[in-house]
């Protein structure tokens, strides 16, 4: 870990490194800068972790040096280190961007090592759902393709720090680059088709009839690689932090990237080339590059490899909405493809809950079939129920997997995840109201839900039947602030409720289905 100390006083500064010393396994770099404009000056290097800001520097006082910092460096995450304990001014610092309020002479070296993997985590995991968020935003938005693609590009470029980006897309027998962003001139003409042609200009196909593509970006989407290869992985992507090391430990037929590649004569050290996996099969790949070693992580690579998912199952889907030829089978699966990836999105970021949304959605399908309902409808319930709490990708996740009672600024964060979801998905074009249900999942018969205190008939059929499905699973499941309340306290709940919280009609087909019919939380 890369710290950085803006501290004017050498004093304090040496007294953080002892404590620091202390700390066994600890593992860091320690540097320090006593004035604001030279913190600015390191930090534009992008090779520093984290921060430890002192809020009275020479050239800076108070939180307007928290501000300005934040403002121009908002990927680092800041830990403000002060000898003013003062509880207004800690608060005030936690609003405007600090990951986290210390005083001096109060922290030993193991508390503050805790805080700054903490900050550096927190920081690293609200950077990757802002991008997710961002990424599921720009692909469900109207406009032209390539366009969309393009600002994709320029979101993953700007988060990963790479010079250039460059997506591929099947056309035809070939995948040229779709859109590319920062490579050095002449690379995506020298590079752009992968279809190896005879002496005649005609497609070469290989033995299972597929056009044989070039390079290791043809092996990439055709799915050719070894799993037990560092450069691989499971999931099919190649990557390297020293493209040069690499090529020269393998020869002949052996080399990983054998039959083209330019990167490593263009200079990029750093290469990545993901795939992207449709329901069909690769669409297509997502190659970053970088002209430094070393710029990847195993972290980095697999969380791509999940926006790189994303992006497939949308564009996936966008096709098959303007392809004339594609039949509704194909659209719907492409659609509960695009559903599954939002669910996973999802609870990535909360392990704890991980399954609820496929459980609600099982328990409310199932009731929309006991209540015969047609086809259609017991399907796009199915749709809202498996991505119900979309909208908590915008909940801090110290907040959704904390132990104990929440502060009421915490579950006012929490009780705006309806809201957050409708926002999220209201511009994607789903065959029925996904979005509304989701928005009103949590309103109540009687006015007293959230977040717009609909009652009786304002609220929809399918957000009623979501509103039963998600108590009861939630009841029935364990949490980290809450052990399980069991499925007969669930059951107690809905049943004591309904007419006044519940829709009684929908309550009593599930209370069939557990005492009657044998239904499990599976």
């Amino acid at each position: 870990m890369n710290i950085l100390m803006l501290e004017d006083n050498p004093a304090d500064a040496r007294l953080i490194q002892e404590l620091l010393k202390d700390v066994g396994g600890a593992r860091y770099h320690f540097e320090q800068a006593d004035r604001l404009a030279g913190g600015i000056q390191r930090l534009k290097s992008n090779t520093i972790d984290i921060v430890l800001l002192d809020l009275g520097l020479k050239d800076s006082q108070g939180l307007e040096t928290l501000q300005y910092l934040s403002k121009h460096v908002s990927k680092v995450p800041i830990i403000v280190m002060t000898g003013l304990d003062d509880e207004v001014t800690a608060v005030r610092a936690m609003q405007q961007g600090a990951q986290d309020y210390l005083i001096k002479g109060q922290v030993e070296g193991a508390t503050l090592w805790r805080s700054l993997r903490y900050a550096v985590e927190r920081k690293r995991v609200q950077r990757q759902n802002e991008l997710s968020l961002k990424v599921l935003e720009t692909l469900n938005k109207p406009g032209e393709q390539r366009e969309i693609v393009r600002e994709i590009l320029l979101l993953i470029k700007e988060f990963s720090g790479v010079e250039a980006a460059g997506m591929r897309l099947k056309e035809g027998n070939d995948y040229p680059y779709y859109e590319s962003e920062g490579f050095v001139p002449g690379h995506v003409e020298a590079e752009n088709y992968l279809c190896i042609k005879d002496e005649k200009g005609a497609p070469v196909f290989n033995s299972p009839g597929q056009p044989a593509l070039a390079g290791i970006c043809g092996k990439v989407i055709y799915g050719r690689f070894t799993p037990g290869r560092p450069c691989f992985t499971r999931a099919g992507s190649f990557w390297t932090n020293n493209i040069f090391e690499l090529q020269a430990s393998h020869t002949g037929k052996r080399r990983p990237t054998f039959a083209r590649n330019t990167c490593e004569i263009e200079g990029y050290q750093s290469v990545a080339l993901i795939p992207l996996k449709a329901e069909q099969g690769n669409i297509g790949l997502l190659q970053l590059c970088d002209q430094n070693r070393g710029h990847f992580t195993t972290d980095f690579i697999e969380f791509i490899e999940s926006v790189a998912q994303i992006i497939a199952a949308i564009l996936a889907r966008k096709k098959a909405e303007t392809d004339l030829e594609t039949s509704y089978i194909s659209l719907q699966k492409s659609l509960r493809s695009t559903i599954d990836t939002v669910a996973k999105m999802v609870e990535m970021r909360d392990p704890y809950t991980s399954g609820h949304q496929h459980r609600v959605a099982s328990l409310a399908k199932t009731i929309a079939t006991e209540m015969h309902l047609d086809e259609s409808a017991v399907d796009h319930i199915w749709m809202a129920a498996t991505i119900h709490d979309v909208g908590k990708m915008q909940v801090p996740v110290d907040i959704l997997s904390r132990p104990g009672k929440l502060t009421t600024p915490e579950w006012e964060i929490i009780k705006a995840h309806p809201q957050n979801g409708y926002e999220i998905l209201k511009e994607m074009e789903f065959p029925c109201p996904v979005a509304q249900a989701i928005l009103q999942h949590h309103e109540r018969l009687n006015g007293s839900g959230y977040p717009n205190a609909l009652k009786e008939d304002e609220i929809l059929l399918a957000a009623k039947i979501l509103a039963v499905a998600d108590v009861v699973e939630a009841m029935a499941s364990h949490r980290p602030y809450r052990p399980s309340r069991g499925l007969d306290k669930a059951l107690e709940e809905i049943t004591i409720n309904s007419g006044i919280l519940y829709d009684p009609d929908i309550v009593k087909v599930c209370l069939s289905l557990f005492t009657e019919k044998g239904y499990t939380l599976e």
